[in-house]
């Protein structure tokens, strides 16, 4: 046996391993089926801690929770995990203009500032000549700050912050920051 083994390349152990019939096969206890059910039933969202918290706090029924797992496993009563990966309303493009001041990009930046500790830096870049056309900086990340570097970058290319040509885009993340009433306002006011 041992010969046999060497030559398939498999471990001994696992030539002799004989798998206990009534583990793999073991029966689903139908009243905790039942009971679960109604929980999934009444709370749809729950996912498997959630039922055996609720199980165990709630209706004060003790129940392993690897025995959960396994009875809404078998059932097909898990809940879906959410998709990891890119999200679908953001495609993924490069940020990249042929001539300037059609693109411009901002974003919040946290930069350590010695004594002072974490600043909030806002540089508004042009998306074609890569230039920094504003910035801020402040010792926090609120829409002020924020305003602040948009109105900077035009009065610098502009000579106002009323001057931004039409069809200028402004690419941003979707913070909160940039969904604020103000920044918006600014942005509409702009051209």
């Amino acid at each position: 046996m041992a010969r046999l083994c060497r030559v398939l390349g498999v471990p001994r152990s696992t030539a002799y391993h004989q798998p206990k019939l009534e583990r793999l096969h073991r029966p689903v206890d139908e009243a905790l089926a039942r009971t679960v059910h109604e929980i999934i039933q009444a709370h749809p969202t729950f996912g498997i801690r959630r039922v055996w918290a609720w199980l165990r706090y709630r209706l004060d029924q003790s129940a392993n929770r690897k025995k959960i797992h396994r009875l809404m496993r078998i059932k097909g009563w898990t809940v879906r995990q959410r998709a990891v990966g890119k999200r679908p309303r953001v495609p993924g493009s490069r940020s990249i203009s042929p001539l300037p001041n059609q693109r411009w990009s901002t974003d919040i930046a946290l930069v350590e500032c010695g004594v002072d500790g974490w600043c909030a830096f806002v540089p508004v870049l042009d998306c074609c000549t890569r230039e920094v056309l504003g910035w801020s900086l402040d010792r926090t990340a609120r829409t002020k700050t924020v305003e602040r570097a948009l109105e900077d970058a035009l009065i610098h290319r502009f000579g106002w912050t009323h001057g931004a040509p039409k069809d200028l885009t402004l690419r941003h993340d979707n913070g909160l920051v940039f969904g604020s009433r103000a920044y918006r306002a600014l942005v509409r006011t702009t051209a």
